[in-house]
């Protein structure tokens, strides 16, 4: 692994990088999923959240163009650096969803998606509803809110997991 981050690179990621990162994928995935549109799903591993983010990949690669993966998925790959992972997974996707259920588990993950436009542009963040008045200030007085995340357009609530997975199969319309 090179000795800067890719978090401040300006240049894309080695080829070394790239084919460790292929090696496994390759072995977990079909080659088609390549072609499809990646969404990296994040969100906190805790038992109920992890179980809601697996369902939300699950909702999502029923549908035919597109790719849904966890950070879990990939095992080998930088698994000694996880901000090194988050980032280069990031990188490769196409969309960004985050699902926020609790103060536990994301917060390192959405300050470098704020911190860094390219990430920023393509997510969308889920927030359990009956969690908003026990999340940081940070997040409600300051992330949540534009010019950061507008309700509505790149920042929804639920209430319920199927309440969750329709609001997620409407954003996928949107890239239609």
């Amino acid at each position: 692994m090179d000795s800067e981050s890719l978090l401040w690179r300006k240049r894309k990621p080695s080829l070394s990088l790239w084919n460790q990162f292929l090696d496994e994928f390759l072995d977990a995935f079909p080659l088609e999923n390549l072609l499809k549109r990646r969404v990296f799903i994040c969100g906190s591993y805790k038992p109920e959240a992890f179980q809601r983010l697996q369902l939300a990949k699950e909702e999502i690669n029923r549908e035919e163009n597109y790719f849904a993966f966890l950070m879990a998925d990939f095992k080998r790959f930088l698994d000694k650096n996880y901000i090194e992972k988050f980032s280069f997974l990031a990188s490769f996707s196409n969309t960004i969803i985050m699902i926020i259920e609790h103060e536990e588990g994301f917060l390192i993950e959405f300050g470098i998606i704020i911190a860094n436009k390219h990430f920023y542009d393509k997510t969308t963040i889920f927030v359990l509803k009956k969690a908003q008045d026990r999340l940081t200030p940070m997040l409600t007085k300051g992330g949540f809110k534009p010019p950061f995340y507008t309700e509505n357009k790149n920042l929804f609530y639920f209430n319920t997991t199927s309440d969750l997975l329709m609001k997620i199969r409407k954003l996928l319309k949107t890239y239609n």
